[in-house]
């Protein structure tokens, strides 16, 4: 048995993306006002019939029926994404006229009923924003109209569930998005039929630490029985199925923003940009990368543009306190919801690996290593600062323990800092590898003293080089030599860099090194720029190689405005079950 499908308010098709990669499932015709839109949407599936036209004005009769309607009436106006409350002004006489567009932008909905009422769709499956839940007149019952258009629909013999679906948990018939993307989807099918089974479709993998397994996770509602649509975390969450742990709550696997973002660009160094003539970042997005980086010690993705209020900005009440609330996450987290435009850029520092950086004990019962790949090239080694001997044999020893006789004229110590050992594939990490053989030491061995910094790549200094530029963000990460014994009541403590000469060594070894423990960064060495269009695509979870039409800011458009296909491959999906077309 095969089941075919009208795609109305198309886009670029992550819709009928999605719902052909389902055997069986047909997209007959997909319907859009946008000329891109069809073009790209055409150019992808052209086995599918397309009409460009506006759909409000379209009369239903004149279009092909088919089993499945999907829809995806506009959401704009229906959303808080917009940024504004639609504007309603007295005019002339004192009456209040209604935003044009935005009662078009709502007016969409009742397509959906008027194609229904035409065709008596087997299912019809309709996506938008949650706060479509929220559509009613001003002067009317909050979610009046949404109620409404309900009973419309329940008036022709359907039955209806709201499906309240996170993109990155759609994962019932495969890989969902890497992308945090809260939307309704509202499902139809006539009365009388078998229902969907939306509930087993909504059952995200996540591991109990409770009961130490991998379980199907339940939605759980904070608030309701789910009948209204929520967001994740907002209004509901995951939790463990058993009894045994008092259904824990527990976090599903994601797909991370790492998994689409091109490492072989990698973007431009934030203290060339002028040089280049690109345009200065403003304060706060520079702000904004320093605190993600330093807060998470990894590549980040972060909000570049757009809506971008946070702890950065001055007016935030939690604006200068280490935990405030910052728009920028390690690459290994999901992104956050798409836009149609680029509003998404990432960020890392030459000090951090390509992937992500988890410093791991290597003392086997404090933790386990992750897994490693064929190459091996995804693990690195950070060591302590050590103290080396050059007497008869090389000896090291750790600076928390005891120093050695220290003789008249002695150049046996020296302190070093071994160099990151980091992964060496793209992103272009500056430290060595653990299996470089060490420059050739000399019998006066002082051209070997190490000198380490947080800035500049992590390279390994001797001390006939200058010193690189001292920062007020990178300073941390100098070492210093702090003399401890100072005469009675004098309280000035002498120190010295590490690159210069110990000051008197007494027979009681007042010499102390001082290492800083904050991480910080020159956020003018880091490097920087905005998710291609190519990657957004991506994020969205199109195939790598589907086309998109226009240009840079239309593709874009075009990606932000689609259905995640993962989403509507597993509704279309249960609904072809219900019919009898397996998935």
């Amino acid at each position: 048995m095969t089941l075919t499908m009208t795609d109305l308010f198309c886009g670029a098709g992550g819709s009928s993306t999605g719902a052909t990669t389902i055997p069986g499932i047909t997209v007959r015709l997909a319907a859009n006002h946008w000329d891109l839109a069809i073009e790209t949407h055409n150019a992808n599936h052209p086995d599918t019939d397309h009409l460009q036209a506006d759909i409000s004005n379209t009369d239903p009769r004149y279009v092909p029926g088919t089993d499945i309607l999907w829809a995806s009436p506009e959401c704009t106006n229906h959303s808080r994404a917009k940024g504004r409350k639609v504007a309603r002004q007295p005019d002339l006489f004192g009456d209040v006229l209604p935003d044009a567009a935005a009662e078009r932008s709502r007016a969409t909905m009742w397509d959906v009923v008027r194609f229904t009422e035409v065709h008596g769709y087997k299912a019809i499956l309709v996506e938008n924003v949650v706060e479509v839940a929220d559509w009613s007149a001003e002067w009317g019952e909050r979610g009046g109209l949404f109620k409404a258009w309900l009973a419309a629909m329940h008036s022709m013999g359907y039955e209806h569930r709201v499906i309240s679906l996170n993109s990155m948990h759609a994962q019932a018939y495969g890989l969902p998005a890497p992308q945090s993307r809260d939307r309704v989807y509202i499902a139809f099918w006539r009365r009388g039929d078998k229902a969907p089974d939306f509930e087993r479709m909504q059952r995200p993998r996540a591991y109990c630490p409770s009961c130490d397994e991998v379980v199907e996770a339940m939605q759980s509602f904070k608030n309701g029985d789910g009948s209204r649509p929520g967001r994740y975390r907002s209004q509901y969450v995951y939790r463990c199925p058993k009894v045994t742990c008092r259904y824990q709550i527990v976090e599903p696997g994601w797909l991370p923003a790492a998994s689409i973002i091109d490492w072989s660009n990698p973007g431009i160094r934030i203290g060339d940009r002028a040089e280049l003539g690109m345009k200065a970042l403003a304060d706060k997005t520079l702000a904004r990368i320093r605190a993600g980086i330093e807060r998470y010690w990894s590549p980040i993705h972060l909000e570049a543009a757009g809506n971008a209020y946070d702890a950065t900005d001055p007016k935030h009440t939690a604006h200068g306190r280490g935990d405030g609330y910052v728009r920028a996450w390690p690459t290994d987290d999901v992104l956050r919801t798409l836009h149609t435009t680029m509003s998404k850029g990432v960020a890392w520092h030459p000090f951090l690996t390509q992937f992500r950086e988890r410093v791991r004990d290597l003392d086997p019962s404090a933790e386990v290593l992750p897994t490693v790949v064929a190459d091996g090239a995804n693990h690195g080694l950070v060591a302590p600062p050590f103290m080396l001997e050059r007497t008869f044999e090389y000896r090291t020893r750790d600076v928390d323990g005891p120093l050695s006789t220290v003789t008249a004229n002695d150049t046996s110590k020296a302190l070093a800092f071994p160099p990151l050992i980091a992964e060496l594939r793209g992103g272009g990490s500056f430290a060595r590898r653990a299996d470089d053989a060490l420059a050739t030491v000399t019998a006066s061995g002082n051209h070997h003293a190490l000198v380490m910094t947080n800035t500049h790549g992590n390279r390994a200094r001797p001390d006939s080089e200058p010193m690189p530029t001292m920062t007020t963000a990178g300073g941390g990460g100098h070492g210093l030599l702090m003399r401890m014994n100072n005469n009675r009541g004098d309280q000035s403590s002498l120190t010295t860099p590490v690159r210069e000469p110990a000051r008197t060594v007494t027979t009681a070894g007042h010499q102390a090194l001082l290492r800083s423990q904050q991480r910080t960064i020159d956020v003018h060495d880091v490097y920087f720029r905005m998710l291609e269009p190519g990657e957004i695509k991506q994020a969205m979870a199109f195939p790598a190689d589907y086309e998109m039409r226009g240009n840079r800011r239309e593709q874009v458009k075009l990606s932000g405005n689609a259905v995640t296909p993962p989403a509507a491959r597993d509704l279309v999906a249960t609904v072809a079950e219900a019919y009898g077309v397996a998935a």
